[in-house]
Parts: structure tokens; C-alpha cells; sequence
């Protein structure tokens, strides 16, 4: 008896999956091109979520690219290297399913029709989706940067202050 419950126990211990809690604490747009956009609208709201509003004067150029890379904080600096730094097309950016994807298309990016068309976008209660991160990822405070961008120039920079606990 004793060892079917120590069976069991070990059992459960080891199915368990990590987690965690994701809180949005701010973002922020650093830089934009007045070429392409207005100036962005960008701000969590009392119930943690993203709001953003933008609207595209340009479309942006068909040779667009995106980076995106996550840094974590230490002693108050965001300089601890997470691994996480991809760089692709812009129109493939908006539709990576798990991060990024989801987050351009709540603002109202059409994956099926990219570089979006001149216009208002926008999302009014914008929260992550969590089904497909990691188990686990290490409690910290982080910043992931956006940088949509062609060769020759800067069309967006996007920051996203975060905390894992």
C-alpha cells in the first residue's frame, strides 16, 4: 500500500508542468517613421491590457523585415541574453503563431494580406496567449523589442515590458 502511494506521488511530481504568471507593465514605442505612421498610440490599461492604435499613412515596403528579441533586467539594465533574437520577413512575423503573430493580428494585420493596406488599426484589451510558451522561464523582468525595417531605414520600434513570477 505504502509503495502504490509513493508510486503514485512520483508519478505526479513528474507530470507536473511549470508555472507562471505573464504580467504586461508597460510598452512603449521609442521610435517610428512619419513616412509610414502617425504617432502610435500605446498603453496598458487598468486591467493589464495592451491598447494600441495606430494608423499606417504608407504601406510599408514589400521588402520589409521585423526582428524581435527578448532581454531580461539585471540590477536594473535589460542585458541578460535570452537566446530569443529572430529576424524575418515582416509579412511571415505577422503570422508566427505563438508570440508576435497573434499580437499584429489582434491590431488587425491580415497574415493573407501583407504589408497591411493604409489605415486605422487597433486593439482596445490586447493579452498575450500563453498556450505555447515554455512550461517554464525563468521569473525576471524583460523587454522584448519589436523593430520592423527595411535596408535603408527604421519604420517601427516596439518595446514590451513584461514580468514573469
Amino acid at each position: 500500500m505504502l509503495l502504490s502511494i509513493l508510486i503514485v506521488l512520483i508519478f505526479q511530481l513528474l507530470s507536473v508542468q511549470g508555472t507562471y504568471d505573464l504580467i504586461i507593465e508597460d510598452v512603449t514605442v521609442p521610435e517610428y517613421n512619419e513616412e509610414y505612421l502617425n504617432e502610435p498610440d500605446v498603453y496598458i490599461d487598468d486591467n493589464l491590457k495592451v491598447v494600441v492604435n495606430l494608423t499606417i499613412i504608407k504601406q510599408f515596403p514589400s521588402t520589409s523585415v521585423g526582428r524581435v528579441w527578448l532581454m531580461g533586467a539585471s540590477m536594473g539594465d535589460y542585458v541578460v541574453d535570452t537566446g530569443i533574437d529572430v529576424t524575418m520577413d515582416f509579412c511571415e512575423l505577422v503570422e508566427e503563431p505563438i508570440v508576435i503573430g497573434p499580437l499584429f493580428q489582434a491590431i488587425g494585420f491580415d497574415p493573407n494580406h501583407c504589408p497591411p493596406d493604409v489605415g486605422v488599426y487597433g486593439t482596445d484589451s490586447y493579452e498575450p496567449l500563453t498556450e505555447g510558451m515554455p512550461d517554464d522561464f525563468p521569473p525576471n523582468v524583460y523587454r522584448m523589442a519589436i523593430d520592423i525595417h527595411t535596408q535603408e531605414q527604421k519604420i517601427l520600434i516596439f518595446h514590451i515590458f513584461s514580468k514573469i513570477v
